[in-house]
């Protein structure tokens, strides 16, 4: 068997410290998040958060949006939703931000049943 040269013993170990340190930051950062994280309650106060919280309401809605659309083709069923090639995740966040403002009583929900119930009313296949 051939030894493994010190260098990449110590590049290993490093990547590993930081794997395990990583960890850590992650679960202390996930124990300090609150319950109702995938409530529509928690969306809506994300998404209001400035800048930041826009950036993240965009991706996650970006995320739900391909998520949806994959399952689609994957299960071979027609889309339940038709949004336009034009629409833009941007303008998608914001038809969600507008759902999550005009219903609260809906926000005790899944944010997830919220934003598809919102694009098949917005964005029908006709």
């Amino acid at each position: 068997m051939k030894a493994v040269p010190k260098s990449e013993l110590t590049h290993a170990a490093t990547l590993i410290l930081l794997c395990v340190s990583s960890a850590s930051v992650f679960a202390a950062k996930a124990s300090s998040l609150p319950e109702d994280i995938d409530s529509g309650n928690f969306m809506y106060e994300m998404c209001k958060g400035g800048s930041t919280g826009r950036a993240e309401c965009v991706l996650y809605t970006a995320g739900l949006a391909q998520g949806i659309a994959i399952q689609a083709i994957a299960n071979k069923q027609t889309p339940s939703y038709c949004k336009p090639d034009k629409v833009t995740y941007g303008q998608v966040a914001d038809i969600f931000i507008k759902a999550l403002h005009d219903e609260p009583a809906l926000r005790h929900l899944p944010a997830a049943v919220i934003f598809y119930g919102t694009m098949v009313k917005v964005f029908p296949c006709e």
